[in-house]
């Protein structure tokens, strides 16, 4: 009986045996399975977030810009072409760019910085209404560290960079080219163009220095031309009705209103300096008696600042603040033998002049580092308000 019972035991704990060996089998399988049906879960769920990461959007830098130059066809390009700049391939995707205007007054200028930077801007690009008038805001701006680049009517200031065309050439090539032509003798009048801006300065100054030195050339009359084509043409009116005779006008702008103010007064044609305005270009090509020497100053040169902010924010390249960085300085003439100190390019319908575009139109040249090229249809729109 004993050995009955013993050989019963026996049985039954190699039946447990077994049964346990295969309940742990199956748990080890089924766990296996249970790992191997979640790992493409995982591993998809490990992609998914590493492609979010990989595609995750490149932070965009704020760029504004303050303008006060808005009336006159500079002006007007200056912001088109900015427009257009920024939304190219190029600069779209590295940055978002607006464009605010206000009066050309320094306490408007420098409340517009003050809202800018509360508005949180990296980069603030400034055409100034005045030279040292929005110096405390532009301080403020860099004192939160924000980049603030001023162009063409530039602040002169340590906390901002600078880019500017080489006005004191400007003044004397232009003031030169009158004396010469006129043979050293006769009556000017002189542009003040917008008195107090950096841009305005030089070109006055530089002009009367240089006919200082023609004892034969007497500067007559003074004007404010506001870079306006009517307050040109009330300048030069203003002028020729205390004149009996002028023979040479050194403007800072526009050509088109002085030989309307000469025609109508009854005056012979003079020589005349101005800028690269269509209209002004082809009333001396259609006006025989009148030579001139045309100044191009790129309306392009805000896309130049866009480009050091640009630089400046990815740290590509480096500027020095209080520094003036050159922009390229043009001119074009009537007469190309006449030696005032630069390269004159002669004045030629259907090359620098054109019959099918408005007066206001310029050639909407920037600088080559820009990095694009600017169509005229960029600029032949509706001007910006």
């Amino acid at each position: 009986m004993k050995k009955v019972l013993t050989l019963l035991v026996m049985v039954a704990l190699v039946v447990t045996m077994v049964f346990v060996s295969v309940s742990c089998q199956t748990a080890t399988t089924e766990t296996t399975a249970a790992a191997t049906t979640m790992a493409p879960e995982t591993t998809a769920a490990a992609a998914t977030t590493a492609a979010a990461e990989t595609t995750a959007p490149v932070k965009k830098f704020k760029i504004a810009c303050s303008n006060v130059v808005v009336d006159n066809g500079w002006g007007q390009e200056n912001m088109k072409i900015l427009n257009y700049v920024a939304s190219t391939p190029e600069y779209k995707d590295k940055c978002d760019f607006k464009m605010y205007t206000c009066d050309a007054t320094a306490e408007a200028q420098a409340a517009q910085i003050d809202g800018l930077i509360l508005q949180g801007y990296d980069a603030i690009l400034v055409c100034a209404a005045s030279a040292t008038g929005s110096n405390e805001a532009i301080k403020r701006a860099d004192e939160k560290g924000i980049i603030v680049v001023t162009y063409s009517q530039i602040a002169d200031s340590k906390n901002c960079y600078q880019c500017q065309v080489n006005y004191p050439l400007f003044a004397s090539a232009g003031a030169k080219f009158i004396a010469e032509k006129l043979g050293g003798k006769g009556n000017v009048f002189v542009d003040r163009g917008l008195p107090g801006t950096e841009g305005a300065n030089p070109l006055y100054d530089g002009a009367i220095a240089v006919f200082k030195t023609y004892p034969g050339i007497k500067v007559a009359f003074t004007f404010d031309s506001k870079y306006t084509e009517g307050d040109t043409l009330a300048g030069v009116q203003a002028g020729l009705a205390t004149n009996p005779k002028v023979d040479g006008i050194y403007s800072q702008g526009y050509i088109s209103p002085i030989i309307k103010a000469l025609k109508e007064a009854n005056r012979p044609p003079a020589v005349i300096c101005g800028y690269s305005y269509n209209g002004g270009m082809l009333d001396i090509l259609n006006n025989p008696g009148y030579e001139a020497i045309i100044e191009h100053e790129s309306p392009g040169s805000g896309a130049y600042a866009l480009r050091m902010a640009l630089d400046l924010l990815e740290k590509t390249k480096d500027y020095k603040k209080g520094e003036i960085t050159p922009l390229t300085n043009q001119f074009f003439a009537t007469d190309t033998t006449v030696n005032c100190g630069v390269k004159l390019v002669k004045l030629e319908l259907g090359v620098n002049v054109f019959n099918d575009v408005p007066p206001n139109f310029m050639i909407p040249t920037v600088e080559e580092s820009v990095g694009v090229t600017i169509p005229n249809s960029a600029v032949l729109v509706p001007d910006i308000k």
